[in-house]
């Protein structure tokens, strides 16, 4: 159940997104957007960074409170906490490569411009 309502919380999310940046484009040009985008950035990253952090932070709460509950084992919590970790650390190299821009700087110093 909590699948669909996340699925349709990220369909929300985008027909939202999607709509703003339409109406943007059909109202200003593309190069105000792109100003407007930029201005953007600094709280977009922030937006990026602190929903990592909920997710990393939640998780393992998540887990441990379960634990605590009598829900699931020792092992099966030592388990779910090594994938949690493992996707909090996939999710921090997406972010960097991505979100930061680091692969296109990776690609520029490759080319030498």
């Amino acid at each position: 159940m909590a699948r669909v309502w996340l699925s349709l919380l990220a369909l929300a999310l985008a027909a939202i997104t999607g709509f703003v940046l339409w109406h943007s484009v059909q109202v200003s040009s593309v190069l105000s957007v792109q100003a407007r985008l930029e201005s953007w950035q600094p709280l977009l990253t922030a937006a990026r960074i602190g929903a990592l952090a909920l997710v990393a932070v939640g998780g393992f709460l998540f887990l441990h409170l379960w634990h605590r509950a009598g829900r699931i084992s020792v092992h099966v919590l030592k388990h779910r906490l090594a994938r949690h970790w493992r996707l909090v650390a996939w999710l921090v190299v997406i972010e960097a490569l991505l979100g930061q821009q680091l692969l296109r700087h990776f690609i520029a110093a490759g080319v030498g411009t």
